[in-house]
């Protein structure tokens, strides 16, 4: 079976919300935005899980909708932001004068180097904390989805609550570029990137 990644460009900022699956099963990493915009592109697969690579605003504004849709869908994210799903403040939500909340508890509270079964391989949790203190990349085969940690020649911001620079480096070299250089980066935002080229 053909894995396909989709990647969906949502919200006013610009976040990247990838669907990863075949023709029948399908995970959503980052549900950004636009909730009738995913459903559109789920295309009547099964959702198996909503993946998430950090809780601020940008990335689950969409969350919400989408598990009222998919409700046996498995929610993962990092331990340390289970909170944050829930606290405006926390998920920057507060800031942008439209609060997100989402109450209910997450099915899985993610840990690093965790494995997730999925198609006919697995999901790899790398958490990366700098950019928020659970954030996480998914490793899936030789595709790293990294969320705001590592961007196509750049990285993720520190500045903002629970960021740290020293952390976020300290991530990058120590957990995402001792990766297979040809190892392929689908980032939070902008376009893909490879190991390689960000080793530059």
């Amino acid at each position: 079976k053909i894995m396909t990644i989709e990647r969906l460009v949502l919200g006013p900022m610009g976040a990247n919300c990838y669907l990863i699956g075949d023709k029948e099963r399908v995970i959503i990493i980052d549900p950004a935005d636009d909730a009738q915009g995913i459903f559109a592109n789920i295309r009547g697969r099964k959702v198996e899980y909503i993946l998430l690579t950090h809780t601020h605003v940008d990335h689950i504004s969409a969350l919400t909708e989408v598990k009222e849709e998919y409700p046996n869908a498995i929610l993962g994210v990092h331990h340390e932001e289970v909170s944050y799903l829930s606290n405006p403040d926390k998920n920057l939500s507060q800031f942008l004068g439209n609060p997100v909340v989402y109450t209910k508890t997450p099915e899985l509270k993610l840990t690093h180097q965790q494995t997730i079964p999925f198609l006919d391989t697995e999901i790899q949790v790398i958490h990366t904390p700098g950019h928020t203190p659970g954030g996480c990349c998914f490793l899936i085969k030789d595709n790293l989805f990294s969320g705001d940690t590592l961007f196509q020649m750049s990285i993720g911001r520190t500045d903002f609550p629970g960021g740290a620079y020293t952390q976020i480096i300290n991530s990058i070299k120590e957990r995402l570029l001792i990766l297979p250089s040809d190892t392929k980066i689908f980032p939070g935002h902008m376009g893909e990137s490879t190991i390689e080229a960000e080793k530059k």
